[in-house]
This record gives C-alpha cells, sequence and structure tokens, in this order.
C-alpha cells in the first residue's frame, strides 16, 4: 500500500509542475524578415544605393552588417527586426432573451 501511495503522490507533483511548466512558458515568436538601416554622420537615416538592405536570417544580416560597416566607415548600420502580427481571435456570445 506505501508503494502505491508513493507513486501516486510523486505523479501528482510531476503532474503539477509538469502544468505549471507548460503554462508558465511563452510563445517565442521570431521575426521573419531582417532590415538593415543606414545612417550618416549626422545621425538621420540614409539610403545607400546599391546594396543589399532585406535579409531573411539574422546571421546572413551580421554579415553584410560588418561588411558594409568596413566598407563604409563613414556610416553607421543596424538591424531592424520586424516581427509578424498574428490576428486575435474575436469569440462573440449571443444571448437571446
Amino acid at each position: 500500500m506505501k508503494k502505491i501511495l508513493d507513486k501516486a503522490v510523486t505523479g501528482f507533483f510531476v503532474m503539477c509542475f509538469g502544468i505549471i511548466w507548460f503554462f508558465s512558458t511563452k510563445y517565442h515568436v521570431r521575426s521573419n524578415q531582417y532590415n538593415i538601416i543606414a545612417y550618416d554622420t549626422f545621425g538621420k537615416e540614409f539610403n545607400l544605393e546599391g546594396i543589399r538592405t532585406t535579409f531573411k536570417t539574422k546571421q546572413v544580416a551580421i554579415s553584410f552588417l560588418r561588411e558594409y560597416k568596413k566598407r563604409f566607415p563613414l556610416y553607421d548600420f543596424t538591424i531592424e527586426e520586424q516581427i509578424p502580427e498574428f490576428k486575435k481571435r474575436t469569440v462573440f456570445s449571443f444571448n437571446e432573451n
């Protein structure tokens, strides 16, 4: 009887911690597009002709950012992430009186 009670108590705590972990984790939204923005020496946004500015992966954007910093030392570059917006579900309830 004691073994069954031990297993039941252990199972209960495992389930409780599992449920707490499941509801406490946040959904991570990955951005689907990365843009490189160039700034001139005065801090104003500047459009350089002939450079690629839109990327799908962060690693490639960082690689191009480093290359642009070497090529154009008078400009500052930053990476902008565009996070997709999710449509929120709307629940309608109709009360008929």
